[in-house]
């Protein structure tokens, strides 16, 4: 809409043209408005068809994207080997979600042998990029001792990096460790901080934790950790701990 009205079906026009003389961004663009139905009917096997062909010019966001479209069954079959091939390709590249995805399948043995050295060494990858979810699986598996030495601190060090971009397991499993003391000093008031964010985000057993956690706790320490909450969202996570 800029410079004029919006027209969708005008954007996909010209999406089509550049996306038929192989331009990757507008084959993922034009994939993009295929699996919303933005400007023409919804059509997920013909955004697929545009995705690979743009992952086979070597485009990085495409070759993840298909991935999971692959790992789905998105628009095309599933086949988990062909899922495999495109975030592996992707990954490899530096992205993020790609390697976060073929550190989860290492994990779980989806389309590979299980293998939690590799899927530490993915996750790590993804981790080391701010991704979220990839930090909540790198605490997980220093908290369980998995490949690596048991040590929940480093666990708790994942678990709030994660946190502080709003992953809500994140949260929610940092509060468990202020509640109980592990791998940080326990602290009732942080404990109902994380508890209170992850139930602002929707957790409902998150909710009946902070409130569990409120009633060892006296009338001013409560009000001293729904300010840091609302702080806290005000600063949108930046230094809530």
């Amino acid at each position: 809409g800029q410079g004029g009205e919006k027209d969708p079906k005008d954007a996909l026009k010209w999406f089509r043209k550049a996306a038929e003389q192989g331009h990757v961004v507008a084959q993922v663009q034009l994939a993009h408005m295929l699996d919303l139905g933005v400007g023409t009917a919804k059509d997920a096997g013909e955004a697929t068809l545009w995705i690979q062909r743009a992952a086979e010019q070597g485009y990085m966001p495409a070759q993840a994207a298909l991935g999971l479209r692959y790992a789905q069954g998105l628009g095309t079959s599933t086949d988990l080997g062909a899922a495999i091939q495109w975030n592996r390709l992707a990954a490899e590249q530096g992205n993020a979600d790609a390697q976060y995805n073929l550190g989860l399948a290492f994990e779980g043995g989806v389309g590979v042998p299980k293998d939690n050295s590799q899927a530490l060494l993915w996750f790590r990858k993804a981790a080391d990029q701010a991704h979220a979810q990839a930090q909540y699986r790198l605490g997980v598996m220093h908290d369980q001792g998995l490949v690596v030495a048991q040590d929940h601190v480093q666990a708790v060090r994942w678990y709030r990096l994660s946190a502080a971009q709003g992953y809500v397991k994140a949260q929610y499993t940092l509060a468990e460790r202020y509640d109980r003391g592990r791998g940080v000093a326990q602290s009732d008031l942080k404990a109902h901080l994380w508890f209170n964010l992850a139930a602002a985000a929707g957790d409902s057993q998150a909710v009946k934790s902070r409130d569990y956690t409120a009633k060892r706790m006296n009338a001013e320490q409560l009000a001293s950790a729904q300010k840091m909450a609302t702080d806290c969202q005000a600063q949108q996570l930046k230094g809530c701990d």
